[in-house]
């Protein structure tokens, strides 16, 4: 990594530095060297989290941050919220496999309601349920700056599939939604189906290992039949048979 020279060029990945090593390496004081921070998978807890929250209030440098599998829960993604509130560069945030709930998720939607530069977010392998997406469902009707959202590996099932669908009837902006591994059924599907028919954003839906079968991948087909904007449908692992596969043909 580089510190200092050329200051907001830098480019500062945590998990290439040994540990005996990040007290030196990692100053938070030294925040507006770096426009990325790579913290994948460094042991954090909620302490650490606020400590850097605190600092994108007023950091105008980072547009990129990975806090990718660091124990951070609820806590941790309140003070990232309060810091995006007054954020003006952050544009790319990976909270994936961390354990945040319904209530982080919630503070983070809120958030976005306020934040007008964050372009994609995700949060794969949480514990979201039907109140976190109901929150980000909500906001998703007036955002107008994130295209790229991650919920993979939640585990929301169809209650919560259907109130993110209906968002995209509202939603202008939204590129990319993954929902892999989120225990759809053909409801959840027939719900994502009916947004899609009217959604002219979309160009991503990741629905890969979930449970929509023949029914829901035929629902899935018959919207594409109005959707003009759709360029990637991934469906793997779902068991939609020889009836969904030529519905999709």
């Amino acid at each position: 990594f580089f510190f200092g020279l050329n200051g907001v060029w830098c480019h500062l990945q945590l998990s290439l530095i040994a540990t005996h090593l990040l007290p030196m390496a990692w100053r938070l004081d030294d925040l507006q060297f770096y426009t990325e921070l790579d913290c994948y998978n460094e042991q954090w807890d909620d302490e650490s989290c606020i400590a850097l929250a605190q600092r994108l209030c007023t950091n105008a440098t980072v547009t990129t941050l990975s806090l990718h599998q660091n124990g951070i829960s609820d806590e941790g993604c309140h003070a990232l919220a309060q810091g995006l509130n007054s954020n003006t560069t952050l544009r790319n945030l990976d909270l994936g496999a961390n354990d945040i709930g319904d209530d982080g998720c919630c503070a983070l939607a809120e958030c976005l309601g306020i934040n007008i530069v964050l372009t994609s977010l995700a949060l794969c392998r949480n514990s979201i349920s039907y109140s976190g997406c109901s929150a980000l469902a909500a906001v998703l009707d007036r955002n107008q700056t994130l295209t790229a959202l991650d919920l993979a590996n939640n585990a929301f099932g169809d209650d919560g599939c259907c109130v993110l669908a209906r968002s995209l009837n509202a939603n202008t902006t939204l590129q990319s939604l993954i929902l892999a591994a989120n225990e759809l059924t053909e409801v959840g599907c027939a719900a994502l189906a009916e947004g899609l028919a009217s959604n002219a954003t979309l160009t991503l839906l990741d629905i890969t290992a979930n449970e929509v079968g023949c029914e829901g991948c035929k629902a899935l087909a018959f919207s594409l039949e109005t959707n003009t904007t759709l360029k990637a449908l991934h469906i793997a692992n779902n068991d939609v048979g020889n009836g969904g596969c030529s519905a999709l043909a």
